[in-house]
């Protein structure tokens, strides 16, 4: 079958300081005024710093019409929760403005899959 088998591995390590953000604040409603959002100056605040780490495994196996490469892949294999962004609500009771928590980065996730590369025998 001519290739032998191998087997791979990678791994991708990622940082950078916290991405930039606006400070928000909510007034709560009044008996006589609506709740108001107050935005700070632009981007002059900073999310927590950004750490992440993917890993890749892979073992290509020769086969008579090409060869197969199966492999696994993990993204946030430490599932960090880094932080980047914040969601507006406003469906609450009249005059209400709800401002809900920090929201963070996708959780921890693994992919698994195969590549079949066709030639022709040899």
């Amino acid at each position: 079958m001519g290739l032998p088998m191998s087997t791979s591995a990678s791994v991708l390590l990622g940082w950078h300081s916290g991405w930039p953000q606006t400070p928000l604040r909510v007034i709560p409603a009044t008996a006589s005024t609506p709740a108001q959002f107050v935005v700070g100056p632009r981007n002059s605040a900073r999310w927590g710093d950004y750490f992440n780490a993917a890993l890749r495994l892979s073992r290509t196996v020769p086969l008579r019409y090409g060869e197969l490469s199966l492999w696994l892949d993990g993204t946030n294999i430490t599932n960090r929760a880094n932080g980047c962004c914040i969601d507006l609500n406003s469906s609450g009771p009249q005059g209400a403005v709800l401002l809900s928590a920090d929201k963070s980065w996708g959780p921890r996730a693994v992919n698994i899959g195969f590549t079949w590369r066709v030639r022709e025998p040899q």
